[in-house]
C-alpha cells in the first residue's frame, strides 16, 4: 500500500527527507536535459536541417547529426539516470519503497520491478 507522503514526512528521517528532495531535484534536471534534447531533435525535423546552435545555425540533415549535437546532453542524462538508480537503491534500504514516487519510478531507473 502506498504510504501517504504528509504521513512519510512527520514520521522520516532527516536521510529520508534529504534523499527525498535530491530525487527531486535530479528528476527536475532530467527533465530539463531531456528537454534540451527534445527541441534539438524537432527543430532539426521541422527545419529542414538547420536548427539554431546559438547565434548561428548549424546544419542537420540526419540523426547521426542530432546524435553529434545532443552528445553532451545525453552523456548527462545518462549521469543523472545513474545517480536516480542509486537514490532509488538506496531508498528501498531507507524502507521508503511504499511512497509513490519510488514505486512508479524505480524500474525505470532499476532496471527491474520493485520487489
Amino acid at each position: 500500500m502506498t504510504r501517504n507522503i504528509d504521513e512519510f514526512l512527520a514520521n522520516s528521517t532527516k536521510e529520508q527527507k534529504e534523499l527525498l528532495f535530491n530525487l527531486t531535484e535530479l528528476a527536475k534536471r532530467e527533465h530539463s536535459v531531456r528537454e534540451k534534447i527534445n527541441k534539438i531533435t524537432k527543430c532539426a525535423k521541422e527545419s529542414g536541417g538547420y536548427i539554431e546552435g546559438g547565434h548561428s545555425l548549424v546544419m542537420c540533415e540526419d540523426e547521426e547529426d542530432v546524435a553529434i549535437l545532443t552528445y553532451n546532453d545525453r552523456k548527462e542524462l545518462k549521469s543523472i539516470r545513474e545517480e536516480m538508480k542509486s537514490y532509488m537503491l538506496r531508498a528501498v534500504d531507507l524502507k521508503m519503497a511504499d511512497l509513490g514516487i519510488i514505486e512508479r519510478t524505480y524500474e525505470t531507473y532499476v532496471g527491474k520491478p520493485l520487489s
